[in-house]
């Protein structure tokens, strides 16, 4: 499902860039988790020695992902090692697609700020219905 509006930066490029909007810089949840982080999720099957090595280094650490994200990860490290072995071989749809579950991972920084994880309380357009009606 596309999200409105324009794509968020990394809370580093705005750092970096400037925040000419002066909106609040959530932090990186990935910068908070130490580096022997496991969540415990393992792959649908046996993978090879590469794909165990990107399994490791990327799904693994992601405290974020749930078991129902298996599959998708799962998707990204096959497409991602075949890339690492030929990339000029590979076809633009599959690059696309590891792109496109990249960021559904949240493996890209400017895809985890949309996370919201132990940031401020957000309010919501939804806030204050009561049994569908608006509080007056």
């Amino acid at each position: 499902m596309a999200v409105r509006g324009a794509k968020p930066k990394a809370p580093h490029l705005k750092l970096i860039e400037g925040n000419p909007g002066k909106r609040p810089i959530i932090a990186d949840p990935a910068a908070e988790q130490p580096a022997d982080f496991d969540n415990g999720l393992e792959p649908l099957r046996k993978l090879k020695k590469r794909q165990r090595e990107l399994w490791d280094g990327y799904i693994r650490r992601a405290s974020w992902l749930t078991e129902f994200d298996i599959p998708r990860a799962f998707m990204w490290v096959e497409l991602h090692a075949q890339f690492e072995a030929d990339p000029a071989g590979m076809i633009a749809g599959k690059i696309a697609q590891l792109r496109a579950l990249g960021s559904e991972l949240r493996l890209d920084p400017g895809s985890r700020v949309r996370l919201n994880v132990g940031g401020g309380q957000t309010k919501s357009k939804f806030d204050g219905l009561i049994g569908g009606a608006t509080k007056a």
